[in-house]
């Protein structure tokens, strides 16, 4: 008989994505608790080991996932820009209150190209250091893909890969669950400071002209929270045994759909928490976030939050983007926060220069999908279906006097661009399952081979100047091949690389217009054939 098992999955967006990770994590004999939030570093993954609703799932949990070292690697470069030194002891907590719970874990780092990031390493050697010292499992996708040197091409993936590989990492989790190790024995831990979560139930209200706030339950496919909505003239009131405790978090859901061009990174609000002494303001979008302040906030007996009408804010968001359609809306749906009291603070910054080894009782990486064989075959693939071309021998390049680029006819200079090779590679793979779920590797590959290619022309013709190619003006068929840019294939392509040219949070409504801008392509030329 199959036995049973409860995980805890805490994590980033990548543990959200309905069709990556946590599919493979469902398996029959699986019962899964998801509290990963997208956006937010390791403090989210503490707070939700602290909230009182999800005692129950851990008190009875086999195994408990938790990954965040690419929210933190995207929010201390970018975004919001967290200092190291939070983003630290956020680790440090993490894992110290893990221990304390006397649970097998599972540490996740994910895919994050860290040369280009200044502390990559230092944020994800964090995370190592713990898996060592607390004797937690370690499955390190990070450093496996930096042996395996697959950053050129699983790297346009940014910061979520692809789905279905995801997916078959979470199988394999759970096909080796009865594997992985309980932490170590009698490791010290009473560094960490007093955590304590303060919902608005718990504080005064006072509305200028009378009134309060009123309770909201906000709900989706994912999430279930209540919500109080903060408006132009509420303050809630910390209560006075707050003083002497750091605010750290703000739990936020404004939920509502985005108009005039926005998605839901576009549209904020902000809120304005007040002490005697001093005073931040942070904004939050419309998405479920766990906002990480950049400055902790030491309140008083004094200290009061209200809605912040100037929207001047004093630190940056995890999941805020500004564009020229960006608006601000007239309420802030808070629903907690997280503060600490006490407690170890300072941790060094640890090695930057080359990644920490997990002691190997707890290295779990062969559990990775052998991502090299996946990529050998999506190139093989692509040879033999001509989407793009297989390199010459060495010896041929160098008796070569032009690169493989160039080419005879305009027309066929238009096929070479990118936009008209990914969109026929959509069209070829749309046609069977199969087709659709080997596409975003062929992509991938198309992309990175492209990229490449054009890199060698233009070397080529750094050192001989005379192997630019002519303007496609001066051929023969230039009105022929300009009617290639009107196609469907080439501007479904194009389509395609406006979408993945947006970076961060924002891409995913990226790609939600990518998919409308198809079927007005499709019903476009549909009416073109009649």
């Amino acid at each position: 008989m199959m036995k049973n098992y409860s995980i805890v999955l805490l994590g980033g967006s990548n543990s959200v994505m309905v069709n990556g990770l946590q599919k493979g994590l469902r398996g029959e004999n699986v019962k899964l608790t998801n509290l990963a939030l997208g956006s937010s570093i390791s403090l989210q993954n503490l707070y939700e080991l602290k909230r009182e609703k999800n005692q129950e799932f851990l008190q009875v949990a086999d195994l408990i996932i938790t990954e965040s070292n690419i929210n933190e690697i995207a929010n201390h470069h970018g975004y919001s820009f967290v200092p190291l030194s939070i983003i630290l002891a956020s680790v440090h907590w993490l894992y110290e209150e893990l221990y304390r719970l006397k649970k097998k874990v599972l540490i996740l780092l994910l895919p994050y190209n860290p040369s280009l990031y200044q502390y990559a390493t230092a944020i994800d050697n964090a995370h190592r250091s713990c898996a060592n010292q607390y004797g937690f499992n370690c499955i390190d996708m990070q450093g496996h893909y930096i042996r395996e040197n697959m950053f050129g091409f699983y790297g346009g993936f940014g910061a979520h890969q692809m789905a279905r590989l995801m997916s078959c990492f979470g199988q394999n989790i759970v096909k080796s669950i009865h594997l992985f190790k309980s932490p170590k024995q009698k490791v010290s831990c009473n560094a960490n400071p007093e955590f304590r979560i303060l919902t608005p139930r718990e504080m005064q209200t006072s509305a200028g002209g009378g009134g309060g706030i009123s309770l909201i339950r906000l709900q989706n496919s994912v999430f279930c929270e209540e919500a109080y909505p903060l408006q132009k003239g509420i303050r809630l009131q910390f209560p006075k045994n707050c003083a002497g405790w750091t605010l750290l978090g703000i739990h936020a859901w404004n939920n509502e759909r985005p108009k005039n061009q926005c998605s839901s990174y576009n549209v904020y609000s902000s809120i304005r928490v007040m002490t005697q002494n001093r005073q931040i303001s942070k904004s939050s979008s419309l998405i479920r976030l766990f906002n990480t302040l950049n400055t902790p906030l030491l309140l008083d007996d004094k200290s009061f939050c209200a809605f912040d009408e100037t929207n001047c804010c004093t630190e940056k968001s995890e999941a805020v983007i500004l564009n020229p359609h960006s608006y601000t809306i007239s309420y802030f749906n808070l629903i907690d926060f997280l503060l600490a009291k006490g407690g170890k603070w300072d941790y060094e910054i640890p090695f930057n220069c080359a990644n920490i080894i997990v002691e190997s009782e707890y290295d779990f990486d062969f559990l990775i999908p052998n991502v090299k064989a996946i990529k050998e075959i999506i190139e093989e693939y692509c040879v033999a279906m001509r989407l793009t071309k297989s390199p010459p021998p060495k010896e041929v390049i160098k008796e070569t006097p032009t690169p493989s680029i160039y080419l005879v006819t305009a027309t066929h200079r238009i096929h070479s661009h990118l936009a008209y090779k990914l969109g026929s590679a959509m069209i070829l793979n749309s046609k069977s399952l199969w087709g659709y779920i080997r596409m975003p590797y062929v992509l991938s590959y198309i992309k990175e081979t492209h990229r490449k290619e054009i890199a060698d022309y233009e070397a080529r013709v750094a050192k001989n100047p005379s192997l630019k190619l002519p303007p496609l003006e001066s051929y023969t068929d230039y009105k022929q091949a300009l009617k290639e840019k009107e196609c469907f294939t080439y501007k479904l392509g194009k389509a395609l690389i406006t979408a993945n040219s947006v970076r961060g949070g924002g891409r995913i409504f990226a790609y939600l217009q990518f998919f409308q801008e198809v079927r007005k392509l499709k019903k476009e030329f549909r009416g073109k054939r009649k």
